[in-house]
């Protein structure tokens, strides 16, 4: 079995969702790996964490190019701090994938269903290819696996997060790497719990149910939830140049306007 190490990447303004996120991992991920949990800033909550916590000044990239000068193990398993462990974890399933990876050479594995794409790389195991030609988002910042030389090689100076996810796709073609995916259920299932600073409301109704912190962060309206949703459907099931017409519309920017070019 190849060795990994777990890399939770967040910052003060989320400390809130770290206890949560760490106790969910050790409820239905009993035997796993190191966590490693990168912040922007010195938190005495996070040196009293039972995982590795570090923190570094600058933005997503450098906190994370940081990290990975610590990490000695050849691949790391990338997920953020609002992804919630939510049921058990298939352990060996896990470790078969990363086992898989490592044998055909594969640099990165997402481990969640969005975004879809045709072809396989292993059909018996579940595992689709990703062409790096369908849309911006086939390689983004949903729980993955990743070879820890090909993350470093995805790393650029000083981007926020946002920038850094709508550009990896381009850089992993650019680097020619051999990227897939597999779905998340009943092996990575979480719950996926902020949006803009507010519980999203399945979230918030997750963690009351099973009695875990809720700090005084607002839940997001109804009407909110409601736009929210409408955007997704149309991000999923738009054809591409009418979203394209549709953003001309509204005069406004995108992060999605910075795939193409780097700062």
């Amino acid at each position: 079995m190849q060795k990994y190490s777990i890399i939770v990447t967040t910052c003060d303004k989320f400390s809130d969702l770290w206890q949560n996120n760490l106790f969910l991992f050790d409820k239905f991920w009993p035997n796993h790996p190191q966590i490693i949990l990168i912040s922007d800033k010195p938190n005495g909550l996070g040196d009293s964490l039972p995982c590795s916590f570090l923190h570094f000044p600058g933005e997503y990239t450098e906190r994370l190019r940081a990290t990975l000068t610590t990490v000695r193990d050849d691949y790391v398993f990338l997920t953020l701090d609002d992804y919630l462990p939510s049921n058990e974890i298939d352990q060996k399933r896990m470790n078969r994938l990363l086992d898989y990876m490592s044998e055909h050479n594969i640099s990165y594995l997402r481990l969640f269903n969005r975004t879809k794409t045709k072809g396989w790389i292993d059909r018996g195991e579940g595992i689709h290819l990703l062409p790096l030609t369908k849309e911006t988002y086939e390689v983004n910042l949903y729980p993955s696996f990743w070879k820890t030389s090909e993350l470093k090689k995805m790393l650029q100076y000083n981007e926020n997060p946002w920038k850094f996810e709508v550009r990896l796709t381009r850089r992993a073609k650019e680097k020619n790497l051999f990227c897939g995916w597999v779905s998340n259920k009943k092996l990575f299932p979480f719950q996926d719990t902020i949006r803009k600073g507010k519980y999203l409301r399945k979230a918030y109704k997750f963690l009351k149910t099973n009695n875990l912190y809720i700090s005084n962060r607002p839940i997001r309206s109804i009407k909110e939830t409601i736009s929210l949703n409408f955007r997704t459907f149309v991000g999923r099931h738009v054809p591409q140049k009418l979203k394209n017409f549709l953003k001309k519309l509204t005069h406004k920017q995108y992060y999605s306007d910075f795939a193409n070019f780097d700062d």
